[in-house]
């Protein structure tokens, strides 16, 4: 603790201690914290997902050419397309938008739940002015 701040620098997961401990050390680390108060962690936690989310949100990318002349993309209509990456929750969403000869990964985020996976189709609805439908894709299912 600085300041009343607490700086991580390294977190480390294990079925025992003794595991965690050598993990702390194979990483350069002679001495640290052990900190096993729930709220203390989620609060950590939170506090790492909402920087991943800012950065996740306002990273844009085009992609290779080569992927939009494969499946899925190859024929699929220009358009706003969310693809998540599973069913159950967490998941990852990807905002992709494609236009005649490009792709581009808008946006991407981790979904905890339900409200989450809500709240991040409203933001992309509102930013982009867009309303989304939902399809069902070949062999998956709609969002």
């Amino acid at each position: 603790m600085e300041n009343e701040h607490r700086h991580v620098v390294g977190y480390w997961f294990g079925t025992n201690k003794a595991e965690i401990s050598r993990q702390c050390r194979s990483a350069g680390y002679s001495s640290w914290v052990d900190c096993l108060d729930t709220a203390v962690v989620y609060g950590v936690y939170q506090s790492m997902r909402e920087v991943q989310k800012n950065k996740d949100w306002s990273t844009r990318v085009r992609l290779p050419l080569a992927i939009g002349l494969r499946h899925p993309w190859k024929g699929a209509r220009s358009g706003w397309y969310l693809m998540k990456s599973r069913n159950a929750y967490p998941l990852h969403i990807s905002v992709i938008h494609k236009k005649k000869y490009s792709l581009w990964l808008e946006h991407t985020g981790v979904c905890d739940n339900e409200q989450e996976f809500l709240a991040f189709i409203e933001k992309v609805k509102m930013v982009h002015k867009i309303s989304l439908q939902p399809i069902k894709p070949q062999g998956g299912t709609a969002l």
